[in-house]
C-alpha cells in the first residue's frame, strides 16, 4: 500500500533544499499527524 504523503516527503527532501527548509517541517508534522493516527487504531486493539 503506497502511501501519497510519503511520495511528497520523499520529492520534497531530495529536491530543493529551500523548499524542504521552508516547507519540510510542515510537511513532516502532517506526515507524522498522519502515520500516528493510522497506528492507533493498530495499538488499541
Amino acid at each position: 500500500m503506497s502511501d501519497p504523503l510519503l511520495g511528497i516527503v520523499r520529492v520534497v527532501t531530495s529536491d530543493d533544499p529551500a523548499f524542504v527548509g521552508a516547507h519540510g517541517a510542515a510537511i513532516r508534522a502532517r506526515y507524522q499527524i498522519a502515520t500516528t493516527s493510522a497506528c492507533i487504531p493498530d495499538a488499541m486493539r
